[in-house]
């Protein structure tokens, strides 16, 4: 369908791209969730158990416990954000390595699963087949170069890097809002899912709570934000985002590719 790209009008490139990145959320978020939920089923406790308790004695509770549980509290005014001193630091620290495994593994598969999807639906599509290349670290590439690859952006295409602020942009700031001045409203639908899922499911309180905590800090704004990651396809395609404007230096506009 690649070869059909020039004979789209805007409005039907908004369209196939839209469905797209809409199937790409999709994929995130199931396995984002699909992380939360099966991460104890599939990893030993013993082992996961061990592993915690090590990183959270070397790690976590000599050099990092203080400056994260003081961040949490005052970026999270949630029920669950508050620090219970009665918890010895030693157990605390291993909770805090638990958090950091689980939901770190959850957001960095989710992330891949979106970028994949979009690639393979972009090409299928026939929408954006230039872009999709530079997406992803080269075939072969090493950890280190993987890293550098999603840290610096360097390598991803303009219209990528657009996108991906408006998504996350959104995902972060409503995230933030939802943890603080709506605080009280997110503790209330947290429980009220965490039944929900109990009752439904016979799934342990603990392990209801966990991905419905998830659900509604992490991809409630995912949702968001994937809205306004379309508002930016929209944009690319109508007005040749990030190709004009002001919006060219802060994403780099276009070099020797040409818009879609």
């Amino acid at each position: 369908m690649t070869d059909a790209t020039p004979l789209l009008t805007p409005g039907a490139k908004i369209r196939r791209e839209s469905l797209g990145f809409a199937v790409a959320e999709g994929v995130s978020m199931v396995t984002s969730l699909g992380v939360v939920a099966i991460a104890d089923q599939l990893i030993p406790k013993s082992i996961m158990s061990g592993v915690c308790k090590t990183i959270g004695k070397l790690v976590i509770e000599p050099f990092l416990l203080t400056p994260l549980e003081w961040v949490e509290s005052k970026f999270c005014r949630l029920e669950e954000c508050q620090i219970d001193k009665s918890v010895p630091r030693e157990k605390r620290a291993e909770n805090m390595a638990k958090t950091i495994l689980i939901f770190g593994a959850a957001w960095a598969l989710s992330l891949e699963a979106k970028l994949r999807t979009r690639r393979y639906m972009n090409n299928y599509l026939g929408v954006s087949s230039h872009e999709v290349e530079s997406i992803l670290p080269r075939e072969g590439a090493g950890m280190w170069e993987k890293f550098k690859h999603y840290a610096t952006f360097s390598h991803w295409h303009p219209e990528e890097k657009m996108i991906f602020a408006a998504d996350e942009g959104v995902h972060i700031g409503s995230m933030f809002l939802m943890n603080n001045q709506f605080s009280k409203q997110t503790d209330t639908m947290i429980k009220k899912t965490t039944d929900i899922i109990q009752k439904t499911t016979g799934m342990s309180e603990k392990k209801a709570h966990e991905i419905s905590t998830m659900a509604w800090i992490w991809e409630v704004p995912n949702v968001l934000g994937g809205l306004a990651g379309l508002g930016a396809i929209a944009m690319k395609h109508a007005h040749n985002w990030p190709n004009a404007g002001p919006l060219k230096k802060l994403f780099g506009g276009y070099s020797n590719q040409p818009p879609t």
